[in-house]
């Protein structure tokens, strides 16, 4: 069980580096654009931006694969107790993330 609970923490670090190096390179274009626009008062709802990101990356792998990118790395999914995931309650398992 030590096993499991490790290689589901080196997923999320997969995850969370995968994500991260995504919006950095999102943050660097949208950057740009709104630096040509002047309009830097956009840039505060970054973090909202990037919870979205967040919840649309984990949402869109876990419903369609069951798994992300670091959980495939890894060999793991996720299951539902009474059949498939599903985007639906792929959503609603991201919520609490």
């Amino acid at each position: 069980m030590e096993n499991f609970w490790g290689r589901r923490f080196a997923a999320l670090l997969v995850d969370i580096i995968i994500l991260t190096l995504f919006m950095h390179v999102v943050s660097a274009i949208v950057f740009l654009l709104f630096a040509q626009l002047g309009i830097f008062s956009v840039l505060n709802y970054w973090i909202f931006i990037a919870a979205i990101i967040i919840i649309v990356y984990f949402t869109f792998m876990e419903g369609k694969t069951d798994s992300t990118l670091g959980k495939k790395l890894f060999k793991l999914k996720i299951k539902a107790v009474n059949g498939n995931v599903g985007y639906k309650k792929a959503f609603i398992r991201n919520l609490s993330k």
